[in-house]
């Protein structure tokens, strides 16, 4: 059985019939050895068929199962700066994913080397999995304090140092979006 539970209102696509579920509530279903399913941010969106949301993430929404092991893939296949952050940037559209790992490995000390991404900024994002989640980069105090499931945002491209460390007080998540030239 798999458990999610959602931080902003999200659609599960199942061959058996999509499902809303809203955030805080946690929905279960039996998931068999190699079957998938997708999950998306729901609300607002332009993707007129599904209505989904590109300025809502599933960022810090939490997935278990309390009899099997989870592999769990975050994707995005229309990332692009919307120019909140770079006015001016060209703005190029790509695909981005990772696995991410079990809360139990997860570390307080994190080396980010920056890309060479040139069109658009480049972000490492934190996200906290305790309350109280304190965060500094190179040194110097970053950002709030974070509660769990929260994140934060380092802007990395506008750093003088192509090695840089992120240092939290508790186990975080840190989500590193780069590329090359163009490309994320």
């Amino acid at each position: 059985t798999v458990n999610i539970r959602p931080t902003v209102q999200m659609l599960i696509v199942d061959a058996s019939g999509d499902v809303i579920i809203n955030p805080g509530t946690t929905y279960s279903f039996p998931l068999n050895m190699g079957e998938t399913f997708s999950a998306f941010p729901y609300g607002v969106g332009e993707n007129m068929y599904y209505n989904i949301s590109r300025s809502n993430r599933l960022a810090g929404t939490r997935v278990w199962s309390g009899d099997s092991c989870l592999a769990v893939q975050t994707k995005d296949d229309l990332v692009w700066d919307s120019h909140a952050v770079c006015s001016g940037c060209a703005g190029d559209i790509d695909y981005v994913a990772d696995q991410l790992v079990p809360t139990d490995l997860l570390g307080r000390t994190h080396v980010v080397m920056t890309g060479q991404i040139t069109t658009v900024p480049e972000f490492a994002y934190v996200l906290a999995t305790q309350n109280g989640t304190t965060i500094t980069l190179n040194g110097v105090a970053e950002g709030p304090v974070l509660a769990a499931g929260n994140q934060h945002a380092i802007r990395l491209d506008n750093l003088a140092d192509n090695f840089n460390l992120v240092e939290t007080n508790n186990p975080v998540v840190v989500y590193h979006v780069s590329g090359f030239a163009g490309q994320m």
